[in-house]
């Protein structure tokens, strides 16, 4: 007996049976090498994946460092920045050291109004009025004195006129009326803030 029966029926079952063999060795063959592509490119993918995020981890690392030690730089910055601002509570000593520098380059103070502070987000806005008498270079030494001074203080608005002394009991040749504003900015009161 042979490995073909000699059954004519039984010789199509068997051709159709190795036919039918055949034809799903290849169609096996198909599906599966196509998904063997999809599944090689699915794994690239994935290694390209966990590469990338392998890099972003460690960029996220670095920057990390990078970033607390800029943290730290600017909280060193702006504790430097708060030694120029005065506090709410150091106005009156502010004022007073204003018109002794007046006096040290021969103004006369006449006005010195401070306004309220107005709020801001961070510091508080302080604006004083202020008038003075004296020679013009005299005066201009005073706003040279308030601008250098080691709080951050800006005069702006100046005004300048002659200024006639009826009485000449100031002693000034060429006298000059200055009226301007200086603005600083205030670290406000903790307190205040509290109900």
């Amino acid at each position: 007996m042979g490995l073909i029966p000699d059954d004519p029926r039984q010789q199509k079952a068997v051709g159709a049976i190795a036919v039918s063999l055949v034809v799903l060795y290849f169609a096996n063959s198909l599906w599966y090498s196509g998904a063997m592509e999809a599944v090689e490119a699915d794994e690239a993918r994935v290694e390209s994946m966990v590469s990338q995020n392998r890099a972003a981890q460690a960029l996220a690392i670095r920057e990390g460092q990078d970033t607390e030690e800029r943290m730290v730089l600017y909280e060193r910055h702006i504790a430097q920045l708060e030694k120029l601002i005065p506090e709410s509570t150091e106005v009156p000593e502010l004022l007073e050291t204003l018109t002794l520098l007046g006096r040290e380059v021969g103004v006369t103070v006449d006005l010195v109004r401070p306004q309220a502070p107005v709020p801001g987000d961070f510091y508080d806005e302080q604006t004083i009025d202020m008038r003075v008498f004296g020679e013009f270079h005299d005066v201009g030494r005073f706003l040279a004195r308030i601008a250098s001074h080691d709080r951050i203080i800006t005069a702006s608005d100046v005004q300048l006129e002659l200024f006639v002394d009826p009485t000449g009991s100031l002693g000034y040749d060429a006298p000059v009326e200055v009226t301007f504003r200086i603005q600083t900015f205030l670290v406000p009161d903790p307190e205040e803030g509290t109900p």
